[in-house]
């Protein structure tokens, strides 16, 4: 896949998506590839092929635990049913670790990986444009998340309800006000006359920060699925003239990006990111104050987190504290819960509520670039 390629069309809208889509195809080898560098991060390994020999042949089911199911996959070309069933076999196990040393050879060759089993900048480039093609293939199939999810709106005003006008957003329709009107005008089904839609005030430009949480529960396929969703909003986001920025954190924070239109530069360091250590929200929110411009502009702070603070002597006051000055700089909060326990739950509705934002509950991570574009959507 030429990398330079896939970066001179990545910000193109319409058209630009099926570009991007179709040069897919140009390398089987490279997506493969791609998938391989996005399992390493994901999981926070190395690949070294004889120490992930072993580890097969001991226990498949806690090698799955360790490297993803999606990594021994393409590492090794069998589904984990082929595995479990030959792996007894002397044949096949010499057949496997020969592969294995074939695979790792390849991949040091081509620099994607060095000559210690560790990811380079030239591998996180190419699983950034794997990632980014995966993400927008699945939202040309699955639509971009009008959707609506459980929200707790505590702090976040009404919308006026309006007459709904031809030509702009579906997502704009209010549909409990849309079906009332049709019932009450004894309609069968809801007539063009009968749409109604939420009246939202322009705000101008938008300053977006995604903050996600890197800590070590998020290992895996949550911390896949928050890449995804990041590249939904910073995809359209800049598509419509926003800009993003990037806060990634554990006990601490480990990354930060000021709001910025460099589609490339948050792609990559959004793929860069691996699950590591505790859950730290109050660095993300403080963090924020600082990177929000002090223009008189829309600033919101999107949090993604499967737990809320467990750093500090105090990480729920200091918490709440953050909230509240961030409020002062006119900076609206948003958190998106992965299966928060009741505590988690209960301290992320008062973060919303100083912060004037919405509390989205996710049960389907696949499901979390459509909730977290919902969010976005929310104040255009």
């Amino acid at each position: 896949m030429n990398y330079e390629k896939g970066e001179q069309i990545q910000s193109q809208s319409g058209t630009g998506k099926q570009k991007i889509v179709s040069s897919a195809h140009e390398s089987k080898e490279d997506i493969e590839k791609g998938k391989l560098v996005n399992s390493m991060v994901n999981y926070g390994f190395g690949f070294t092929p004889d120490i992930t020999f072993e580890n097969i042949i001991r226990d498949y089911r806690f090698a799955e635990k360790l490297y993803g199911k999606t990594f021994l996959k393409e590492i090794t070309g069998y589904d984990s049913g082929y595995i479990k069933r030959n792996l007894s076999l002397p044949e096949f196990r010499r057949k496997l670790k020969q592969m294995l040393r074939e695979k790792f050879e390849s991949l040091r060759k081509d620099k994607v990986i060095d000559s210690s089993g560790q990811v380079t900048d030239t591998g996180i480039k190419l699983g950034s444009v794997v990632l980014y093609i995966e993400e927008l293939n699945n939202l040309i199939t699955k639509g971009t998340g009008d959707k609506r999810y459980k929200i707790d709106k505590i702090g976040s005003e009404p919308d006026e309800i309006i007459k709904y006008e031809k030509g702009k957003p579906y997502r704009d329709i209010a549909l409990r006000a849309s079906i009332n009107l049709a019932i009450k005008r004894g309609h069968g089904k809801i007539q063009l006359a009968d749409l109604k839609a939420h009246s939202k005030k322009s705000k101008g430009r938008i300053n977006v920060i995604y903050a996600f949480d890197t800590s070590g529960s998020m290992r895996g396929n949550k911390i896949e699925m928050a890449k995804k969703a990041g590249i939904a909003l910073i995809f359209n986001a800049l598509n419509n003239q926003d800009k993003v920025g990037l806060i990634l954190f554990e006990s601490k924070v480990t990354e930060k990006i000021a709001p910025s239109s460099d589609f490339m530069f948050l792609l990559n360091q959004l793929v860069r990111a691996k699950a590591l250590k505790q859950t730290n929200v109050t660095s993300a929110i403080t963090t924020s104050i600082d990177l929000f411009p002090r223009t008189r502009t829309s600033k919101h702070l999107i949090m993604i987190t499967d737990a809320l603070p467990t750093i500090g002597k105090e990480p729920e006051e200091d918490t709440l504290n953050a909230a509240a000055i961030a409020n002062d700089y006119g900076i609206t909060i948003s958190i998106v819960g992965i299966n928060l326990n009741k505590q988690g739950m209960d301290l992320a509705k008062r973060i919303v509520e100083l912060g004037k934002g919405r509390l989205y509950i996710v049960k389907n991570i696949e499901e979390l670039d459509k909730v977290v574009l919902q969010d976005y959507y929310s104040l255009i």
